[in-house]
């Protein structure tokens, strides 16, 4: 039993000096709470003072009223007052100079001091009107206006009520030693003493309650900045598959989604001979060559304002005139194949031979969405994307071959070769044309 008694004990005291000490808060913490903590006392104490000079001045012309029989009560309530006022007023302008953290090393002592002269004036006029009574009323006025609100540790708000004290009783028995004797001092004085320890614990449980909270804030900040990191980092992977209207309508719960589109411009390409070409680099050559050419593309399609849909092995899939309509679809597609042709013509394969690619291209009305609820991608459906498809897998090596739709579209502006009629599967015979170069610049 002695021994729980003994642990108990321990375990009392380490709560209890880590409740008034806060040892364990790293340094970092503590100087952080302290820099919240000294510009909060500033703020209280700036308008604290304020009030309080505000008060003197405007409660001063009563004492001269009621106390018009007795100039000697008059005086004194003068010299009180004009004492307080001066103290008061001349913190308030030193703490509008002293404000920074810097200066707390001046700012502390400041507060004693101010108080503490506050404290020995009051008594002091308290011992020209008389009455016990008196200086504890004025002793628990001060105390609860000087006191509480400055956010201060337990050790330093103990001194300083130390300080309040003994200048109340300093300045009211320095000019009334004969109150010594007075019947009521002893009551008086435990009464002084219990209210100063009140708050000097009601001023701690503040101040631990203010710290708690500041760390409490700083915690949930830190979660706050952490969370929109994290949803920064969701809707930057979220907008590398999806685009983003259809990303904020996914984010909504809006599934299925699915758009029809009237008149929009397809785009296939691929490498040609990949098959040969895949087997004679190793699987990390591979990928970094394919990730080197497709970001290129990548590049030039964001150029171009034009929406990537996917990429299926060495094939690159790009649309223009969605998500978000437009009118230049095709002039604009027509301009990603030309300069993908053109970074195509600057790269070699490992083996040292010129990497030539096939692009198709078509336009005509498609449906784009999402569909499922698992890896979705954003995709299209319809016969144009079959058609697409078909005009890069029956185009040749280094050409653009595009429909007589798409053609209707670019010939006043785009040169062109008619390729004549070719059986196209699953279409059948078709007219088709190889896009050679621009007419003109398109405008700006």
């Amino acid at each position: 039993m002695a021994m729980y008694f003994r642990e108990t004990r321990a375990r009392a005291a380490t709560l209890i000096a880590r409740y008034i000490t806060y040892s364990e808060t790293p340094r970092e913490e503590q100087q952080e709470f302290l820099a919240y903590a000294h510009d909060l006392t500033v703020r209280h104490a700036r308008f604290l003072f304020l009030i309080f000079s505000i008060s003197l001045i405007v409660t001063w012309p009563s004492d001269a009223l009621f106390f018009a029989e007795a100039p000697v009560v008059q005086w004194s309530f003068a010299i009180w007052r004009g004492s307080m006022l001066l103290t008061f007023t001349t913190f308030a302008f030193l703490l509008y100079r002293w404000s920074s953290l810097k200066h707390r090393i001046w700012i502390d002592p400041l507060i004693g001091i101010c108080t503490t002269a506050s404290a020995l004036t009051t008594g002091y006029g308290m011992g020209l009107i008389g009455g016990l009574d008196q200086v504890f009323f004025y002793g628990v006025y001060s105390f609860s206006a000087l006191s509480i609100p400055l956010l201060i540790d337990l050790r330093r708000r103990t001194l300083l009520n130390i300080a309040i004290v003994s200048g109340y009783l300093g300045g009211y028995f320095g000019m009334f030693p004969s109150h010594l004797t007075h019947p009521y001092l002893p009551s008086v004085s435990i009464l002084l003493l219990y209210t100063n320890i009140g708050y000097i614990v009601v001023g701690h449980v503040i101040y631990h309650l203010t710290r708690v909270n500041f760390f409490q804030q700083r915690a949930l900040r830190k979660q706050q900045l952490e969370l929109a990191e994290a949803m920064r980092l969701s809707n930057r992977l979220l907008l590398n598959v999806l685009p983003e209207p259809i990303a904020v309508r996914l984010r909504n719960d809006e599934q299925p989604i699915a758009d029809s589109f009237a008149e929009v411009t397809v785009l296939f390409s691929d490498l040609v001979g990949f098959t040969p070409l895949s087997a004679s680099m190793s699987p990390e050559q591979l990928v970094n060559f394919l990730n080197d050419l497709f970001s290129t593309f990548d590049v030039l399609a964001e150029k171009h304002g034009l929406e990537k849909i996917k990429t299926i092995g060495d094939a690159y899939m790009v649309a223009g005139g969605l998500p978000a309509r437009r009118k230049d679809h095709a002039e604009a597609i027509a301009e990603l194949a030309l300069d993908m042709l053109e970074a195509v013509s600057g790269l070699r394969t490992p083996a040292g031979g010129q990497l030539q690619m096939r692009i198709g291209i078509h336009t005509g009305p498609v449906v784009a969405g999402v569909i499922g609820i698992r890896k979705f991608i954003y995709d299209l459906w319809g016969d144009t994307v079959n058609t697409a498809s078909r005009m890069e897998s029956h185009g040749l090596p280094g050409a653009i071959q595009v429909t007589g739709a798409t053609y209707d579209r670019l010939k006043e502006r785009y040169r062109f070769e008619e390729r004549h009629t070719i059986d196209v599967k699953g279409k059948g015979p078709l007219v088709t044309y190889l896009l050679k170069d621009r007419r003109e610049p398109l405008p700006a």
